[in-house]
């Protein structure tokens, strides 16, 4: 039990701490406002439309490129708290730099925009594919937690339970799913990538829970 415990506790702590970068993503913290359009490894763009007197939760993105289809004023909350007033114009062309923040629609009719994130830094000498390689410390603790509990749960079930484990697979697939060429900091030489750790889980879980390990196959068999 105290075994388990300690598994329970450090499943909980990663995903809190991981689930502050998720909780980031502008397309997630305004999903009923900012839509994904389209995504491949170099850029992502999103269709925004924000009602009047909306504001938005605040989130992040990469350099990116404004397309205004309908313009109006709107009220910027910058990461430190100042708020700032604007306009779009309809058939604007702008571009920013990476920014936390949050926009209010203060016009009386929508702001609806496309916005083209660009993934990676131009010029750096260095593929967008390189620099997506390494996980965060966030997530490379949500990997290390997954494996240690699918081995526990296939040496002794007793000390990490199939929720425990389903939890792991969830973010697993996750992770993949954003990062499927990623990186991990590990000891173990079998399990230097994203890939290979949700090969080990699916190893260590086939007997206990194999619906789970299924899963964590099709994710591998997914096209990226």
């Amino acid at each position: 039990m105290r075994i388990r415990s300690l598994i329970i506790f450090e499943i909980t702590v990663a995903l809190i701490v991981a689930g502050s970068a998720y909780t980031q993503d502008p397309a997630v913290v305004n999903s009923k406002t900012i839509h994904v359009k389209f995504e491949n490894d170099r850029v992502r763009v999103l269709e925004a439309i924000l009602p009047p007197d909306v504001k938005e939760q605040v989130h992040s993105h990469p350099a990116y490129v404004i397309y205004v289809l309908e313009g109006g004023r709107y009220r910027n909350y910058a990461s430190d708290g100042k708020a700032t007033e604007g306009e779009l114009k309809t058939g604007d062309v702008l571009y920013r730099e990476p920014l936390t923040h949050a926009a209010e629609n203060i016009s009386d009719r929508p702001l609806h925009m496309i916005l083209v994130e660009l993934k990676g830094t131009a010029g750096a000498g260095v593929s967008l594919h390189e620099q997506a390689e390494i996980l965060s410390k966030e997530e490379t603790a949500i990997v290390t937690v997954a494996c240690s509990t699918c081995f526990l749960f296939r040496v002794d079930p007793h000390s990490a339970s199939r929720s425990d484990v389903e939890t792991c697979v969830g973010r697993l697939i996750e992770l993949y799913g954003l990062h499927p060429h990623a990186k991990v900091e590990s000891s173990d030489p079998s399990r230097r990538d994203l890939r290979s750790s949700l090969e080990f889980c699916a190893e260590q879980i086939e007997s206990g829970a194999p619906e789970l390990a299924m899963r964590l196959r099709s994710a591998l068999r997914a096209p990226h």
